[in-house]
């Protein structure tokens, strides 16, 4: 953020005083805030104040050109990476404290002499364009400068360190084909997708990265130069010198041509900050470029997927500063201090180290100045190394609250596991996040603890100047903090990963407890369709008796209406000739005949309900498993769209894919030899796959059978979206055109008893009349 650095000392200052009382408190992310309020001293000193001093107050805290009532004070929020400055009346506006300015500078790779072999090629030098600075922009909005401190000769490097090892050099450097006569080129973190396409495009920003020495598997010493797009008018001609060592320390250095109009031996600190700032964002995406993507995966989980943003630590190194003063003269908490504060953050000590020589120690970087930098630079970067495996130690340790509070998450999800039925797979997921970040910090911490044991150490001071700048240092007493705490980092992963395997055994035991509560509904399922299935039996030998009862009732009455016994009137003289006296008078024969009437009947009726039954049920039903993905969803679409479909459905989850059902009958009767089959597709169409596929036909009427592939007619009619699908096609039945289904046997049995009743009924009409 762009913030006053006069603002936050004067409101120090008044902390000190006692006039405003100060609140420690701590964000969600575990960083440590300060909560300022009014004290009471404060408020007596105030009322002190004549109220011509409140008018430029009001004119701040209110919404402009508005009356000064509690709706027209100015609240901020923050929402979507940007403050809003609003009132409760409705005015509204977006901060722009967090823009970044830029000016335009020249500036030329750097990487100092202790971290080079002697084999090193030489950088480029831009001193030759430094005028083109002179001649670009800025979009400063403050064009009032009050310069304090002012520098000569200065050399920049922002330090960071970054889990790697051997083999993460190793890959660089044949990824830039350090062992090959073409090194270096344009580089990019971006995937090609297509590779076989003609072309391939991507947003302006790209890297050139150019081979000055290596060790295979120790380090990498490169000249960078990056290519960004600016705001029109804006010149930055910028080329650094980045050095990775296999201990993870990695620089990016430069050294200043020209800020603006300002020369290389007149660089003002607040132009400095401003260009500080951008080669921090611009070298977290050179190394976004050069890192493998599971060394980018480990910075993701460091910092929360917002590592291009991450902080480095600044040593700025100048042949003179202006004016020359004693050391501690520049902490004066005034005008000196404010300006340095720009680009080392608080300041911690100033120590002069000769008559010339000057050392000031910030939270952010160190400031070296004096004609010695070259002597002591080995000493400035081995503590700048341990200073960003400190700070990288810190954001560690504010991960693991974060871990641990997401762990307590967890928890409370599973205690409430029943109030919400999609609260299992959120568990899941959860504790499959959970379990992958521990083990990558886990890796992290075997990273920085190698990385302490690999660190070259520079040789032991001889000179007094040089043993004094150790001694201010105290690189020894660094180093065993930053592995103290690293092993008390381990023992909080331990411990939470330790509560993250009761968490997987309470979700175990929820699972299983569904499990049998599944296991328990089936069983109740399967009682019940026992049950009805024993009922429908039961329906259904009822429903025979029921049936033949009827017939029997049926023939009977086809006998009384042929013997005339149920007439109004004398049967015909016929009857007694022919009926009653050889049949009905004698005794037995006309019982016999209505029995032996009766089985015939019967005998037809269980015929002809077994014929139906069997017609329902003559289906042949393929099915298979396809999970092939389609080509296109227009494809698919344009082949739904020919079909009358009778049914549609969709089974949506929440966090899954959608699947659907749809389901047709063909039409060509023809094209399926005899009978026109009912096909149900079920498709992913959140991710067009396509998953199953059944196929019933009646194969009474179609000859179709099981043993035909690749019929022509057949994966037309199914696969006439996408013809591609090997497995589809392979799903069908072989069409044997010889076999033929009749049904001259099941008539021939029926044939006996239908002639009989036309007979009866024939003859009984003619005599009637």
């Amino acid at each position: 953020m762009n913030i006053s650095q006069e603002a936050i000392t004067l409101l120090e200052t008044l902390v000190e005083e006692k006039l405003v009382n100060g609140l420690k408190l701590t964000t969600t992310e575990y960083r440590p805030v300060t909560a300022y309020q009014v004290s009471e001293k404060g408020m007596q000193f105030l009322n002190s104040l004549p109220n011509s001093l409140f008018q430029e107050i009001n004119s701040f805290v209110y919404a402009p050109h508005a009356p000064m009532v509690d709706t027209e004070l100015l609240h901020v929020s923050f929402i979507q990476d940007s403050f809003i400055i609003k009132t409760q009346s409705g005015y509204s506006r977006e901060s722009s404290v967090t823009d970044i300015e830029d000016v335009s500078y020249v500036v030329s790779p750097h990487i100092p002499s202790c971290l080079l072999t002697p084999l090193a090629k030489h950088f480029r030098n831009n001193a030759h364009r430094a005028h083109e600075a002179s001649v670009g922009m800025s979009n400063i909005r403050d064009k009032k400068f009050r310069e304090a401190v002012r520098l000569s000769g200065v050399k920049v490097v922002v330090g960071e360190w970054v889990p790697l090892g051997a083999n993460g050099i190793v890959q660089l450097n044949d990824k830039l084909n350090a062992r090959n006569r073409c090194q270096g080129g344009l580089f990019s973190a971006l995937i090609d997708k297509t590779p076989m396409d003609m072309c391939f495009r991507m947003a302006p920003g790209l890297t050139s990265v150019k081979v000055i020495d290596y060790k295979y598997v120790r380090h990498s010493n490169l000249e960078v130069e990056v290519v960004m797009p600016e705001e029109s008018g804006i010149v930055q001609i910028e080329v650094l010198g980045l050095h990775i060592n296999m201990d993870g320390t990695i620089y990016q250095g430069c050294s200043m041509e020209a800020i603006m109009n300002r020369s290389k031996d007149d660089v003002s600190l607040d132009f400095l900050a401003r260009v500080l700032v951008d080669i921090q964002l611009d070298s977290n995406k050179v190394l976004h470029d050069l890192l493998t993507g599971y060394h980018r995966s480990l910075l993701d989980v460091m910092y929360m997927k917002d590592a291009l943003n991450r902080a480095k630590y600044n040593i700025v190194i100048t042949e003179k500063i202006h004016p020359f003063k004693k050391a501690m003269e520049y902490a004066d908490r005034g005008w000196f201090e404010n300006e340095i504060k720009q680009v080392l953050g608080s300041l911690q000590t100033a120590e002069d180290l000769s008559s010339e020589d000057v050392l000031i120690l910030g939270r952010d970087g160190l400031l070296l100045a004096g004609p010695s930098s070259d002597q002591l630079e080995p000493y400035i970067f081995h503590y700048a190394s341990l200073k960003c495996r400190e700070e990288f130690v810190s954001n560690l340790f504010l991960r693991t609250f974060v871990l641990k509070e997401g762990i307590e998450k967890i928890h409370q999800i599973i205690q409430q596991h029943h109030t919400d039925p999609s609260n299992l797979n959120r568990i899941q997921s959860a504790l499959s996040e959970a379990s992958s970040n521990i083990f990558q910090i886990y890796e992290i911490l075997d990273y920085l603890e190698s990385s302490l044991d690999d660190s070259i150490k520079p040789p032991p001071p001889q000179d007094s100047m040089c043993k004094k700048l150790v001694s201010i240092l105290s690189t020894e007493s660094l180093t065993s903090n930053i592995m103290n705490r690293v092993e008390d980092m381990r023992k909080l992963i331990q411990g939470a990963k330790k509560i993250l395997a009761n968490l997987m055994d309470d979700t175990d035991v929820i699972t299983t407890a569904k499990l049998e509560d599944v296991f328990n509904n089936i069983d109740q399922n399967v009682k019940y369709l026992v049950e009805a299935s024993a009922s429908n039996a039961r329906g259904a030998a009822s429903l025979n008796v029921m049936q033949i009862v009827l017939a029997g009732s049926f023939c009977f009455a086809i006998i009384d209406r042929i013997s005339g016994a149920t007439f109004s009137f004398n049967p015909p003289n016929w009857a007694y000739d022919y009926i009653f006296q050889p049949i009905i008078d004698k005794p037995g024969v006309f019982f016999a005949l209505n029995i032996i009437w009766l089985l015939i009947c019967s005998y037809g009726l269980l015929r002809f309900m077994n014929y139906l039954q069997d017609s329902a049920m003559g289906t042949l039903t393929l099915r298979v498993t396809i999970n092939k993905k389609l080509k296109s969803k227009k494809g698919m679409e344009t082949f739904f769209s020919t079909k009358a479909l009778d049914n549609l459905e969709s089974e949506i989850w929440v966090g899954n894919p959608t699947v659907r059902m749809v389901e047709w009958e063909e039409t060509d009767e023809e094209k399926w030899l005899g009978s026109a089959p009912f096909i149900e597709f079920a498709y992913d169409a959140t991710n067009l796959f396509l998953l199953s596929l059944e196929l019933s036909i009646d194969k009474k009427t179609s000859t179709a059978t099981e043993e035909v592939l690749n019929v022509p007619s057949v994966r037309h009619a199914v696969l006439g979206f996408e013809a591609a699908h090997p497995a589809v096609m392979q799903l069908f039945s072989c069409l044997d055109d010889d076999r033929k289904l009749g049904l001259c046997g099941l008539l021939g049995d029926f044939f006996f008893s239908f002639c009989f009743l036309v007979y009866l009924t024939v003859r009984f009409l003619l005599c009637s009349r």
